[in-house]
């Protein structure tokens, strides 16, 4: 006779309440649909909640969550999490000792790709090249760095990773809304969640022109 199957709905298994039973996994174990306190909801097997799982996963989200906070990366210093994304990679707001902001991803952080705005670069530049090219580097860096602002930063091409086909355009999956967002002078500004990405993306364009074009203009980088 088989062991008896012990009705589940109702209980709570740490942040999990479970709902109603679903269709047994391919391996023929009991499944129930269970919500977690956060709102999101997960099918977790009988043999699962009994081993400890307690949420959808949002705990360890919120273990690792703005865990680089306060770190120093070269001449970087991790000033927060941006809501923008590498892949499935985090990007850090990061401010930099010459003054600059910029953002970087969890890995180019992690093994030392990336250690500065790009700063380290033109210095590098200036100490290995001759008299001339030290001028004009030293001249680049000043010219580049205004008021907290990389102003080739301003103007650099699309990333790799971005799907949107826009800077400053990402699919937002808590709302199922496509977010619009500029980043300038250490602020990351929040310009919306828009149904349709075409006004996403006319969102993003103006705020360019608000924020982006005074600043090159007044300093001949248009």
């Amino acid at each position: 006779m088989g062991k008896k199957k012990i009705d589940q709905k109702g209980k709570r298994f740490g942040r999990l309440v479970v709902q109603h039973e679903v269709p047994p996994n391919k391996h023929k174990q009991t499944q129930w649909l269970c919500k977690c306190d956060c709102g999101e909801t997960r099918i977790v097997s009988t043999g699962s909640l009994k081993r400890g799982t307690q949420s959808c996963g949002c705990i360890r989200l919120e273990k690792t969550k703005n865990y680089l906070i306060g770190e120093r990366f070269g001449k970087l210093l991790v000033t927060g999490e941006s809501d923008e994304r590498s892949g499935r990679q985090i990007m850090w707001d990061c401010m930099c000792d010459c003054g600059n902001t910029t953002r970087v991803r969890t890995a180019n952080l992690k093994d030392g790709v990336t250690r500065s705005c790009g700063c380290l670069h033109l210095e590098s530049v200036s100490r290995n090249g001759t008299k001339n090219s030290e001028k004009m580097v030293n001249h680049n860096i000043d010219d580049l760095l205004k008021e907290r602002t990389n102003l080739a930063l301003l103007k650099s091409k699309l990333s790799t990773t971005n799907k949107s086909g826009y800077k400053g355009v990402c699919w937002d999956k808590g709302s199922n809304k496509w977010k619009a967002y500029i980043y300038f002078q250490n602020k990351s500004i929040n310009l919306g969640m828009y149904h349709n990405i075409q006004d996403a993306i006319q969102a993003r364009k103006e705020a360019e022109e608000k924020y982006f074009k005074p600043i090159l203009e007044k300093y001949g980088k248009e």
